[in-house]
This record gives structure tokens, sequence and C-alpha cells, in this order.
């Protein structure tokens, strides 16, 4: 008898230390860097698959801080269906265009609200970016309809328009 109660008592410990094992929260995951927080639910594969094929993916991965002014899917699609797959088909075209849409230093659509109407930002890639904010918030005439999505190395808005240097 003795036995049997060493034997509950045992048991009873091990099944209060499994669910107090249960109980802890989980480890929390490092903070997102642009890429890891940019192409969960956003609709960027098009951007994603981009910078994999330009070799940008590891400069975005990289201390920073920037500011990437992503287009979605449906940016890309805006372009047309000719000039979208000529665009994706040439490497050196798309790393240009996609420089295009990176900015160093870390700007919150209130810190692009902070800048003069037809304030400019220099791109990594060498453009100028014009930020309309009279009203609408516009970067090049594209819209940020989700911003400001915070990551550990910079800041995302997510654009309705490819954003196209000049030539």
């Amino acid at each position: 008898m003795l036995f049997r109660s060493a034997s509950i008592l045992l048991l009873a410990g091990s099944l209060v230390l499994s669910v107090q094992g249960f109980a802890q929260a989980p480890a929390a995951d490092p903070a997102p860097t642009l890429l890891s927080e940019s192409f969960k639910g956003y609709g960027l594969s098009t951007l994603e698959k981009a910078l994999d094929d330009t070799g940008l993916r590891k400069q975005l991965a990289g201390k920073g801080p920037f500011t990437l002014f992503a287009p979605s899917n449906a940016a890309f699609k805006m372009l047309g269906r000719k000039r979208s797959a000529a665009l994706i088909a040439d490497p050196k075209e798309l790393k240009i265009v996609l420089l295009n849409h990176i900015v160093k230093g870390k700007y919150t659509t209130g810190d692009l609200a902070k800048l003069p109407n037809q304030g400019t930002l220099k791109s990594i890639g060498g453009g100028e970016l014009v930020v309309f904010n009279k009203g609408t918030l516009l970067v090049n005439m594209s819209k940020p309809y989700q911003a400001d999505k915070k990551a550990t190395n910079g800041i995302m808005h997510i654009m309705d328009r490819v954003l196209m240097p000049k030539k």
C-alpha cells in the first residue's frame, strides 16, 4: 500500500510539472526584419520573387534602417501583362526598378507628412521619390494603402503602384 501511495504521489507530481511546462508562454520570436515581415499576408509574392531574382533580398535583410515602398502584386498587374512580364524577365532592369523602392533611413507616414509638399527622398538606386502631402499622402503619385509596417531594420509601406524610375 505504501508503494502504491508513493507511486500515485510521484505520478501527480509529474503531471503538475508537465502542466506547468505547458502553461509557460512560448519563447517570443525575434522581431521581424523587413523581409520576414513583408511577405506574410500582404500580397507581395511578386516582389518577393523579384527580390530573389535580383539578389536584393540579402541587402534588405541587412542592418538598415531602410524604408521599403513595397509594390503589391496588384501594383505589378497595373503595369499591364506585357510590361510586367518584360520587367520580370529582365533582372537588370528589374533591379533598377526595385532599388527605386528603397530609401536609407526609417520614414513613417508621419515623417513623410512633415516633408515639404513635393519634397524628395533619394532612393538607394539614385532615383528621386517625390512626396506629395497635401491632403492624401502620395509617393511618386502612388498611395501607401498599408503603411508603417515596422521591422527591426526599418519600415515598410505597401504601395498601390510600382515606382518606376525616371529615365
